[in-house]
């Protein structure tokens, strides 16, 4: 019985999550406001939490790929916009940089692209440092 409340909860709730996730996922490529930035992370990371919770439980989502294609594809998404900001947080902003650089870099995600990244933020950091 639990498990037919979680489908159908699932099938209420997945549109909206749904639309939230890639309204997130298109602004966090194209804020540049940090706290923006860091919400829609939240809302991202939220819905693969409810995600995976649901099929843990044995509900089926069809999300066109497989959960560590999905996985790695938002993973990589994320931390090629977590660059960007930096990098417009380096060229723009002055106040509070060296602290927002570090929390970007801090919160990468596994992936692919993740020691790349992480490098490329770090030689920002460095570059405000020796200013």
């Amino acid at each position: 019985m639990e498990n037919y409340r979680q489908i159908i909860t699932a099938k209420i709730e997945y549109p909206r999550r749904r639309q939230v996730f890639d309204d997130s996922m298109r602004i966090i490529g194209e804020t540049n406001c940090f706290d923006v930035f860091y919400r829609r992370a939240d809302e991202i990371s939220n819905f693969i939490k409810w995600i995976m919770e649901l099929q843990k439980a044995g509900v089926r989502f069809e999300t066109g790929e497989d959960e560590m294609h999905f996985k790695e594809r938002v993973s990589c998404c994320y931390n090629i916009n977590c660059l960007r900001l930096a990098r417009y947080i380096h060229g723009v902003s002055k106040k509070r940089i060296l602290t927002s650089l570090i929390r970007l870099r801090g919160s990468l995600l596994d992936c692919d692209n993740k020691e790349e990244v992480y490098n490329e933020i770090t030689l920002l950091k460095d570059d405000y440092i020796n200013i």
